[in-house]
């Protein structure tokens, strides 16, 4: 079962296969459900970042001087869960493929002048009704997105009304 082993893979953090799972499908089929799921599970090394950050919006004059406490947020994070980028949002591929690849990155804390170098050992998991647009087409990038299609729809019919309760 493809989601209990990406799920299980989360837990000792890594990226290995160097991939950017993007579960797509409408709403209410359980997307948001899972990633609430997986923050219990993993506290303090779950990270919900803004969405921008990994956009082309998120990343405009990011000229590489300036504070950036986001970066330095999902540093010693397993799971990084990002929920529904806007319609006309584009993905910073750059900046994902430099993540998933094992790239370092430069970070800089707010009132701070010192800079920290890292890497990120997380998984990616992006999650959104369609697929968001991106225009790097080259192969690093093909071979590092993996499309997960969640093509079912809760209906009230078979929605357990006891669900949030189970999980506290």
């Amino acid at each position: 079962n493809y989601l209990q082993a990406y799920l299980g893979t989360m837990t000792w953090g890594g990226n290995k296969r160097q991939k950017i799972a993007m579960w797509i499908g409408t709403g209410s089929n359980g997307k948001s459900t899972v990633m609430q799921l997986v923050q219990k599970a993993l506290g303090e090394y779950y990270h919900n970042p803004k969405t921008g950050m990994f956009c082309e919006r998120g990343q405009r004059n990011q000229g590489g001087g300036e504070a950036s406490p986001q970066l330095l947020a999902i540093k010693s994070k397993y799971a990084l869960l990002v929920e529904e980028p806007e319609s006309t949002d584009r993905l910073a591929t750059g900046l994902l493929k430099q993540i998933v690849g094992g790239g370092e990155l430069v970070g800089r804390n707010l009132f701070s002048n010192k800079q920290q170098s890292f890497k990120i050992g997380a998984k990616i998991t992006l999650a959104a009704n369609t697929l968001p647009e991106y225009f790097d087409s080259s192969k690093g990038m093909e071979r590092r997105l993996e499309v997960v299609n969640w093509p079912f729809e809760l209906t009230e019919a078979n929605k357990d009304p006891e669900f949030e309760e189970k999980m506290s």
